[in-house]
């Protein structure tokens, strides 16, 4: 999410949030500074309600990114980054917008699920079904595990295959941020 005022030229290749066009903005103001791996981003947090699809979620804090540090922004396909992490490692201890759909019953389930397309000439990429999954995009039943590290979506895994080839019989922690 972009601000409006003293934007980077970034701003203006991506869309971006106006919060002086909204009626249910509140404002916060807090400074910020958000570390993704090698590079960083700064802003202030706003107050507003969010859209997801047909999905509002009610006085949602964010992040307005001001300044990038190292990420070239203009080259993305992208417009913005969307947590999806836990509150204990959120930044400001900022309530993470799955958190507040779920909080809000805005989803029919406690559920998020993806779907990466693989192939690479396909115009759809992937999806994210928040509330459940979609059917057309797995065979078989899932299978819930516990997270074994309070704030990460951590799992412990005792081998991993790749189609019918095991990659070690090494146990493995997975983390997904």
């Amino acid at each position: 999410m972009m601000y409006n005022y003293s934007m980077q030229i970034n701003c203006y290749f991506h869309s971006r949030y106006i919060s002086g066009w909204s009626n249910t903005y509140r404002k916060n103001g807090n400074r910020c500074q958000i570390n993704y791996g090698s590079t960083s981003l700064f802003g202030f947090f706003s107050q507003d309600n969010v859209q997801i699809g047909d999905t509002i979620i009610k006085n949602q804090t964010f992040t307005e990114i001001t300044k990038e540090g190292g990420m070239n922004l203009f080259l993305a396909e992208f417009d913005g980054i969307m947590g999806l992490g836990f509150t204990e490692i959120s930044v400001g201890n900022v309530t993470p917008i799955w958190h507040n759909m779920a909080k809000q019953g805005v989803v029919d389930k406690k559920v998020f699920s993806f779907w990466l397309n693989r192939d690479p000439l396909a115009e759809e990429g992937g999806q994210i079904v928040f509330g459940g999954v979609d059917p057309t995009h797995f065979k078989g039943k899932h299978t819930f595990v516990p997270l074994t590290q309070k704030g990460f979506w951590q799992l412990e895994m005792e081998d991993f295959f790749i189609g019918n080839r095991s990659t070690g019989d090494v146990p493995l922690i997975i983390l997904f941020y």
